[in-house]
């Protein structure tokens, strides 16, 4: 399994798609082990925090 952003999914406009629709819910995610999960969390948090300054 792959960090977020390593792989296909454009997960900048997926979770700008959550935010549009005002998801609140709980968002899981699978990767191989805790380095990608770091490297995921911080991908994640920094996309979040483009999509809320716009």
């Amino acid at each position: 399994m792959l960090a977020v952003g390593d792989g296909e999914i454009d997960f900048q406009s997926l979770l700008k798609e959550f935010a549009k629709n005002r998801y609140s819910g709980a968002l899981v995610l699978e990767v191989g082990n805790i380095k990608q999960a770091l490297i995921s969390r911080g991908r994640i948090l920094q996309i979040i925090e483009n999509i809320t300054k716009s």
